[in-house]
């Protein structure tokens, strides 16, 4: 909260505590949410902090695709050949490889109506074996007949997890800085340009 006033974010109405697993915190928020009395039909959109390369237009397309769908996930599209793998002894092995045109990666934010969200979680609250690590598996798990729409991610949209992620998040943060300064630069360049 200290971190919320020092800052000045004024789109802050509340910090709900996080849980020990995503699940819990997720949990967490719902319930608070639905204490608040937030409208069944509102949309909802969940998002990793240790994302903070989100672009705007992925946003903007979870909101848009909650137009028609009841829930909506950021991801990318996979350049790598993914494998389905078993156990077999000490090792794992490929069961199978899956169409790699099928194949996404999935990020955040992940988008949902509150009911549909709220109802997976309700669902999935009752199973002893539910840990997952990911808002949308949760409805595509729990709600099999809610489809979920795919929302266009970006490469730059990474985790970082651990420090080997950090040189490719601070490239990708020196890229958007010059970016955002060549933006700059021509809208500079356009006002002069008209007086």
């Amino acid at each position: 909260e200290r971190l919320v006033d020092e800052a000045g974010y004024p789109k802050v109405r509340m910090i709900i505590d996080g849980g020990a697993e995503r699940a819990d915190s997720t949990a967490a928020a719902l319930q608070a949410l639905g204490a608040a009395g937030i409208p069944p039909r509102a949309k909802l959109l969940i998002h990793d902090a240790v994302r903070p390369f989100v672009e705007q237009s992925s946003i903007d397309g979870c909101i848009t695709a909650l137009d028609e769908f009841e829930a909506a996930t950021v991801a990318f599209a996979s350049t790598d050949t993914m494998l389905l793998t078993e156990d077999l002894g000490d090792r794992k092995v490929v069961r199978s490889v899956p169409d790699r045109a099928n194949m996404f990666r999935a990020q955040t934010p992940q988008a949902f109506r509150f009911e549909t969200i709220r109802r997976a979680y309700e669902l999935a609250s009752r199973d002893p074996d539910f840990h997952p690590t990911d808002d949308t598996r949760v409805v595509v798990d729990y709600l099999p007949d809610v489809p979920v729409a795919i929302v266009a991610g970006s490469r730059t949209n990474m985790k970082i997890t651990t420090r080997d992620d950090l040189p490719q998040a601070e490239q990708i943060s020196l890229e958007i800085r010059k970016r955002l300064a060549r933006e700059r630069m021509h809208q500079v360049f356009a006002q002069v340009r008209e007086q």
